[in-house]
């Protein structure tokens, strides 16, 4: 999983990528359009528990790689060779400033953070716009030389695209079915795209909820997040037993970071699963809806290909039952075939063929 962080520049935006991905404080982009890789891993309670009772086990975990980019000029994101690295990515971030700062200087002499959003997003509709109409031109020319089925069902879901991108409703919006969505997949819309805005607050306003977060109440795969990076950051510099008693003083109940992991994981709706090996017990990534088989896929292509059965227990049940002896001898572990759907939690041992 990768999540691009963007944003004009002095709005925190590298600030939001130390927090994520390391602990001391890494300068800004100055100048370069190379995108900056950092891994956050997920941190799961459950994943702590569950390996208690296999202390003799390594724990494992997956990770999120965020990418920082230098901050762009307003009307730059419509350059779709700023944006182009993103491309790939599956899912972005805007980090938007509602600071004031006179050491911090800012490209507008008024602070607003709503207008920045509905800026933003309509740059990325501007973008996706070029993408569509070039692409339905090229389409078109070639329909007229050669009839081709797919090229018409492709050029049908862009001129469907291309109406809610004229009625000023990002492309997130569109509901398309699990065919349309493999047609389209490598087009890498952007409006498209999830998406977190991250609203940096003056630490006056470190405890208030942003009334930003209203626009995204008829929004799709779209959530906001508040958090004060400048003091997180002075928070992250302190010795580890201090952070927490310090975040109590200034009334933050959750680290940004697992603020911004937990919605990131939302908004690609991404659960998780466990499995228990020889060595390890391990937490998965698996995308909401998935079957069993995938799950098995997501361990090894061999397991999904040679699937047999899953066995399966919900975590809070094995934890309860102690061990998956103890689950068994019960009755608590169900055998299940390939289209049986993951719920987040499952404990999975698979049965597979080895030829």
């Amino acid at each position: 999983m990768k999540i691009g962080i963007l944003g004009y520049p002095k709005v925190g935006k590298t600030c939001l990528w130390n927090l994520l991905t390391v602990s001391k404080r890494v300068e800004e982009h100055k100048g370069t359009k190379e995108i900056r890789i950092g891994s956050a891993k997920i941190e799961d309670k459950r994943l702590d528990n569950l390996s208690s009772l296999y202390p003799e086990k390594n724990k494992v975990s997956f990770h999120i790689d965020y990418g920082d980019l230098t901050g762009f000029s307003f009307g730059e994101v419509k350059n779709t060779v700023y944006l182009e690295n993103f491309r790939e990515f599956d899912a972005l971030i805007f980090v938007i400033r509602a600071f004031s700062s006179p050491s911090v200087p800012y490209f507008r002499q008024e602070i607003n953070p709503q207008k920045e959003i509905y800026e933003i997003e309509e740059e990325l509709r501007l973008v996706d716009m070029i993408a569509i109409e070039s692409s339905t031109e090229r389409i078109e020319k070639e329909l007229k030389k050669v009839k081709d089925i797919n090229r018409e069902r492709e050029l049908k879901i862009l001129h469907k695209l291309k109406i809610a991108l004229d009625e000023d409703y990002p492309l997130r919006n569109v509901t398309l079915d699990g065919e349309e969505e493999k047609i389209i997949k490598g087009f890498g819309f952007f409006s498209r795209k999830p998406i977190i805005y991250a609203i940096n607050l003056d630490e006056k306003n470190i405890s208030e909820l942003y009334d930003s977060l209203k626009y995204f109440e008829k929004q799709d795969n779209a959530v906001a997040i508040n958090f004060c990076g400048k003091i997180e950051e002075e928070i992250m510099e302190l010795e580890e037993d201090l952070r927490l008693s310090f975040m109590e003083e200034w009334g933050l109940k959750e680290f940004t970071s697992r603020k911004i992991i937990k919605a990131s994981l939302e908004v690609l709706h991404i659960i998780s699963f466990f499995t228990i090996g020889k060595d390890e017990v391990r937490l998965w990534p698996l995308r909401k809806g998935m079957t069993v088989n995938k799950a098995a896929g997501v361990i090894h292509s061999d397991l999904e290909k040679g699937f047999i059965k899953a066995e399966i227990i919900p975590y809070e049940e094995l934890l309860n039952h102690g061990s998956i002896q103890n689950a068994k001898n019960k009755g608590a572990v169900r055998l299940e075939g390939k289209d049986c759907i993951v719920k987040d939690g499952d404990v999975i041992y698979i049965r597979f063929s080895h030829s």
